[in-house]
């Protein structure tokens, strides 16, 4: 129904999102009978934002907050939708390949807000709570795409001059036939009720759209039951299955157990030791102050390892490795027994909301613990999942687990970048690096650096004389624990050597990124360690912090600087 109180026939969507017609920009539909209903869906949308003052149209992408949220239409989706008080800027830019003169009219509309339109082109999103602050591909490519008006002419002309195979009759014939049967199969599930179409002209945008104010993230109070609003309609997996069935399902929904079966089968590339399952939260939310995760699991649940992610999109805010062999506060029925692990969120949640929790299964090889059978197989089921800023009963704190004293950063560092030789001992554990001029980092996961007070490096040289080389700690680009690269001095001989560099206090932001450069010569590196108390091992090596810069090529002429002192 619109706004001049019309009935009007459209397509039902998904989350009736622009995003699920990107087809439009390929294809000829509007040549179809199935044009005028995207003529309809474009003037629901245009209705849809004339009615709540928005500049444009609605489409599954980054909120302002610059969470990743389903956003739609709520009248003529199928699912829930998470937001339906947005402008996307691809999503209205799409109009343009159901009516070029009405999208382009709309386009125009973000032009009015400050900055929203930059060097580097368009964000993704506006609301009254703020800009989205992303930049994606397919937002930009989307965009131009659909102000150049689609490749459609290019597919018309490839179809026009093929056939069919064995048929004499042209591909975009054929096309024409597909798309009119179903038109033809959609009247025949509705019954042969008309197709009702507007008589008013498209909605214009409003002469005044609304006022940005950047709120806060939302406070989701003392408590949050993770579990109440967990998202369905997410196949979010891999390695993963529903329970007592062959494949993933979608058995997820709010205020139900979160469960699922997993197999991590052993001859699987490196990259795919590992199993999860994950869906978005229906509510975004602050856990900045959040210090408790308590999750309620099956008394007799199999024996696992597995790591509960809280995230905001690719970004995990907070951790916890849950052991369900460990005791914990068990039901009146003693049918059930809730874990209660302390929360350390990073630095970035308290502008980051979180929207997605994930439930991973690590590569068996790296666990802490003993592997076992039950490493690669078996059934996770979590009954309920919470967080509080404080604990949940008198006993919780009790029982709470702590945060793990030492994560080895070694087992997960992947050194992608950079052009230093290195190969990796997977029979010892251990990477090997070339001498020379040159670099290696990589991405680590997300960690809370603050939380930790020592960092710890396994070194020994492969050949004989001094060696020395450079470490830096970063976040992206910014370095960490000094503002410049940190030297290694290994002493003449072959042995491993394990040096200490003490974390100092008040680092705000996130550990993600370790890199190493110009070493004097080879050398292999068998561990990354971080601790929060001292390793208690002899020949313990301290380094000192520089007192200034990087000395010029110090590596290269004094590798021996530290024994000569």
């Amino acid at each position: 129904m619109t706004a001049s109180r019309e009935k009007i026939t459209t397509l039902t969507g998904f989350r009736s999102s622009f995003q699920e017609h990107w087809a439009l920009a390929y294809l000829p539909f509007m040549d179809s009978a199935l044009g005028p209903l995207y003529q309809n869906y474009l003037y629901t949308q245009a209705d849809h934002a004339r009615k709540n003052r928005l500049p444009g149209f609605l489409s599954t992408a980054y909120d302002p907050k610059g969470v990743y949220r389903q956003m739609g239409i709520p009248a003529i989706a199928c699912n829930p939708v998470d937001r339906s008080d947005v402008g996307v800027f691809f999503a209205t830019a799409m109009g343009m390949l159901i009516s070029p003169v009405v999208g382009a009219s709309w386009l125009s509309e973000f032009y009015q807000f400050n900055d929203f339109v930059t060097p580097y082109g368009a964000l993704e999103s506006v609301g009254r709570d703020g800009y989205a602050d992303i930049f994606t591909a397919d937002a930009k490519g989307m965009t131009l795409l659909a102000a150049s008006g689609g490749v459609v002419e290019e597919s018309i002309k490839y179809m026009q001059e093929r056939s069919v195979p064995k048929k004499q009759i042209s591909m975009y014939v054929k096309m024409i036939e597909l798309l009119h049967a179903k038109f033809k199969q959609m009247l025949v599930e509705r019954n042969h009720e008309p197709m009702y179409l507007p008589t008013q002209p498209y909605p214009a945008p409003t002469e005044d759209t609304f006022e940005v104010k950047i709120l806060p993230l939302a406070d989701p109070g003392p408590v949050y039951n993770v579990s109440d609003h967990l998202q369905s309609g997410h196949l979010h997996g891999k390695n993963v299955r529903s329970v007592g069935l062959p494949t993933l399902e979608q058995d997820v929904a709010p205020g139900k157990p979160f469960a699922f079966e997993y197999e991590i089968p052993a001859y699987f590339e490196y990259f795919d030791q590992w199993a999860f399952r994950g869906t978005y939260i229906d509510r975004a939310v602050s856990i900045s102050d959040m210090r408790y995760l308590s999750v309620t699991i099956p008394t007799r649940s199999d024996p696992a390892s597995f790591e509960i992610e809280l995230k905001s999109d690719g970004i995990t805010l907070a951790a916890a490795v849950i052991d369900t062999t460990k005791p914990g506060i068990l039901s009146e029925d003693g049918q059930y027994k809730t874990l209660v692990h302390t929360l350390e969120p990073i630095p970035e949640a308290s502008y980051k909301p979180f929207n997605y929790i994930g439930v991973a299964l690590h590569d068996p090889r790296y666990l802490l613990s003993k592997s076992g059978a039950h490493d690669r197989k078996g059934t996770i089921h979590l009954q309920n999942i919470s967080l509080s800023k404080s604990e949940i009963s008198s006993g919780a704190a009790a029982v709470a687990q702590q945060g793990p004293e030492e994560f080895e950063v070694f087992r997960f560092w992947r050194p992608t970048h950079g052009g230093l030789p290195f190969h990796k001992n997977e029979a010892k554990s251990l990477l090997h690096f070339a001498g020379g001029k040159g670099w290696r980092g990589g991405y680590i996961p997300y960690t809370n650096l603050s939380k930790f007070n020592y960092l710890y490096l396994r070194v020994r040289n492969t050949e004989e004389g001094c060696n020395c080389f450079y470490i830096e700690l970063k976040h992206e680009g910014d370095p960490l624990i000094h503002q410049f690269k940190i030297p290694i001095h290994v002493p003449p001989d072959r042995k491993w050597h394990v040096f200490e560099i003490a974390i100092p206090e008040g680092i705000q932001k996130t550990f993600n990124y370790f890199a190493l450069s110009d070493p004097y010569a080879p050398f292999d590196l068998g561990a990354i360690l971080l601790s929060q108390i001292p390793v208690a091992i002899p020949s313990i090596e301290p380094v000192a912090l520089p007192e200034t810069g990087k000395k010029p090529l110090e590596c290269a002429y004094r590798p021996c600087v530290s024994n000569e002192t």
